[in-house]
């Protein structure tokens, strides 16, 4: 986990736009956009393949995959997020 993060003055975070259904500058819609890139650090599984000359070559899978420069991909994966985190953040505030 990074020991610090960096949100662009200049981006949606700050701007007009929407994180999912969400208002870019809601509360909702700032937590779910954190949500989104923390989702990209959670290793669920890795995997060992072993071809037939016993090399190996390992992979990890992410929580969601990485998505930069793929806005639909992107949205797809802000999706996810909303989803799963749908009641936690239409409680916030």
């Amino acid at each position: 986990m990074p020991a610090s993060a960096v949100v662009n003055q200049r981006g949606p975070f700050f701007g007009s736009g929407s994180f999912g259904s969400f208002s870019s500058t809601s509360r909702a819609g700032r937590a779910l956009a954190i949500l989104h890139e923390v989702a990209h650090l959670i290793k669920v599984a890795t995997f060992v393949e072993i071809d037939k000359h016993g090399g190996s070559k390992v992979s990890d899978m992410w929580l969601i995959p990485e998505d930069g420069g793929k806005s639909d991909l992107s949205r797809e994966n802000s999706a996810w997020v909303e989803a799963h985190c749908r009641d936690q953040l239409k409680a916030l505030k």
